[in-house]
């Protein structure tokens, strides 16, 4: 409803009284006397400075309507705004003398038995072996950032690995990620492949391009035999013309690729392979490149409100983080993570029910919001994307611009 429309509406009616309703898929944010109303339809935002009528229609037992006067209406910004972006409704009360009941945006949570919540987990990375002859720069901090190979000293044996993987199959895992070292020393896998693609789940195999040519016979084979998709990972500054090759040998086969950047000159030169749909830029940081993400990674307020963040988004950000939640890491050693940058949470020999369990409960890694101090005095509170391995590597606790 357009403004003029709104107080031509307030005016021709003789009663002084009307119902605010605000729909359900609208959230009310109120943080150190400001208010965000988000639309998580849309992704519109209105913003206010918040006042009795607000605190009033925020709170869960007035489901979303509120009785207000005439003269509250005609100054009010903020209902003007609510009306004319569609986040709610007026209702003269001489036409609804009762209370409107609008479904208050909140997450019911089901109880699950014990045995149902091996269904939480999704993603089980698997690193078989940590043996490579690369030398890579930054073989000791990429993978505390992103999904990616480092050396270990260990190499997991076959019949060990896959006594633990005898749960899969009843289980929520739709995804393994097989990863190294140099994945393809493992002298078992064959084995391992003809094991894991019975289980009729996504299996992706990571590989630093540097050893494609090393293995080209035995991927090329490896191709022909299984079904599963192939992840290059690429560091900056990477030679142009060997990846090109590279995408030449493979255009048959299901391959991904992720390169890394730690610089603008690095994104310049990443963006040259942008014609390939299946390629990943991921930034890294390297201890000497904090204003490349202060720059190009940290958000702002115009990068969260054009963000678009769903409803189920928003509530999964209050209840779980979402990049670790459902995701496991196998080191050769036997240990299991919930996060590479934590303490181990169990090892292959343990009860894999319990330790998902131990998962499911607040403060787990699975579980870690953004409940600090910064956050929790922030309009964006729920809206910014979980805390990540980034936080984690450069010790921050928030990643943006915003200030409280």
């Amino acid at each position: 409803m357009p403004i003029f429309d709104f107080l031509i509406f307030l005016t021709m009616d003789n009663k002084e009284t009307y119902w605010v309703v605000i729909y359900p898929y609208v959230f009310i944010f109120n943080k150190g006397g400001k208010t965000l109303f988000y639309n998580s339809e849309t992704g519109e935002s209105i913003f206010s400075e918040t006042n009795r009528e607000i605190l009033e229609l925020s709170k869960p037992e007035n489901m979303y309507s509120l009785l207000v006067d005439e003269n509250v209406l005609t100054k009010s910004h903020v209902f003007r705004q609510i009306i004319e972006k569609h986040f709610g409704e007026l209702i003269p009360f001489e036409k609804c003398n009762k209370k409107p009941v609008s479904i208050y945006p909140q997450c019911l949570i089901e109880r699950q038995e014990e045995e149902e919540l091996i269904f939480e987990l999704k993603e089980l990375t698997i690193m078989l072996t940590g043996e490579c002859s690369l030398k890579c720069i930054g073989c000791d901090y990429i993978y505390k950032q992103c999904l990616w190979c480092h050396k270990k000293a260990d190499v997991i044996p076959f019949n060990r690995i896959k006594s633990f993987l005898g749960f899969i199959p009843l289980s929520g895992v739709s995804q393994i990620n097989i990863i190294g070292g140099d994945i393809l020393t493992y002298v078992s896998i064959d084995e391992f492949l003809l094991y894991v693609t019975e289980f009729k789940v996504k299996i992706r195999i990571f590989l630093h391009y540097e050893l494609v040519n090393k293995h080209l016979e035995k991927l090329l084979k490896l191709f022909g035999n299984y079904d599963f998709s192939l992840v290059l990972l690429i560091n900056s500054p990477f030679i142009y013309e060997v990846l090109l090759e590279i995408t030449r040998k493979f255009e048959k086969f299901k391959v991904n690729y992720k390169v890394l950047v730690s610089s603008e000159k690095d994104y310049e030169n990443a963006i040259k392979l942008s014609s390939n749909d299946n390629l990943d830029i991921i930034p890294i940081y390297n201890g000497k490149n904090l204003s490349f993400f202060v720059d190009n990674v940290f958000l702002n307020k115009e990068d969260i409100i054009n963000s678009h963040v769903s409803m189920k988004e928003i509530f999964a950000h209050k209840l779980i983080n979402t990049n670790t939640f459902g995701k496991l890491v196998v080191y050769p050693d036997g240990q299991i993570f919930a996060n590479v940058n934590k303490s181990p949470i169990g090892t292959i020999d343990d009860n894999i029910y319990k330790i998902i369990q131990s998962q499911l409960i607040e403060g787990s890694d699975w579980r870690s919001i953004r409940i600090n101090k910064e956050c929790l005095n922030c309009l964006f509170q729920w809206l910014c994307p979980s805390p990540s391995d980034y936080g984690i590597v450069l010790n921050v606790k928030n990643m943006c611009h915003l200030s409280p």
